[in-house]
This record gives C-alpha cells, structure tokens and sequence, in this order.
C-alpha cells in the first residue's frame, strides 16, 4: 500500500527533522513556566525533559546532536517568540504634557505611538 504524497518523509526533508520537536517544546514550556515564577512547574519540566532524552537516545529516536540542538532550538523559538510579543504589544506612554492624566491622554487624537 502506498502513501499519499504529503507522508513524510517526502524527498529529502531530513533538515527538518534534524533536531527534536519533543525537547525543543519542552525546553520552551520550562522556560514559559520560569517566566511566570512557577519554578516548581519548570523543574518537572525539566526533569521530564531529562527523561525524554534518554528515552529517544535508548529507542534510537534521535542522535544525540538531534537532542542537542533542540535544547538549542527551544532557547532560539523561545527568544524569538518574546522578541515578537514584545514588539507586538507596545502600550501607549503617558504624554509628559498631561500631567500624568492617563484618561486625557488616552482620549487625545495622538496615542503617544507617533500615530494620528
């Protein structure tokens, strides 16, 4: 029986599968739970992270840079991702010229962003 064409692996698509999924997403979790100061969410995380790699390293999941550069991958997406928030989530300041009345500046034409 054949596969549809959109199985993997299609061609040559093994850069994609280069670093593991699995602790790259766990290494962001525990990061994501240190950010919101529940260590103990992060430590189990990370434990279950420990866990995982030495599961794929025994089944012969993943080679062991594939681990390697997860733990990596998940620091990068991780970066990037708060790097994109906080970019994309910029509040208005408070016009120096209002006295620090947030209610009239908010209802002023110009938001403190430059924008009419």
């Amino acid at each position: 029986m054949k596969g549809s064409g959109v199985d993997f692996p299609v061609g040559n698509v093994s850069f994609f599968l280069f670093y593991s999924g699995h602790v790259a997403a766990s290494v962001i979790a525990s990061l994501d739970m240190r950010r919101m100061q529940r260590s103990e969410l992060a430590i189990l995380f990370d434990i279950f992270n420990v866990l995982q790699f030495v599961r794929l390293l025994s089944t012969r999941g993943h080679y062991t840079i594939d681990l390697v550069v997860g733990i990596g991958a998940g620091m990068l997406f991780d970066s990037i991702a708060g790097k994109y928030i906080h970019k994309s989530h910029k509040t208005p300041t408070i016009d120096p010229n209002s006295n620090g009345d947030r209610k009239a500046f908010l209802a002023s034409p110009k938001l403190g962003n430059g924008t009419q």
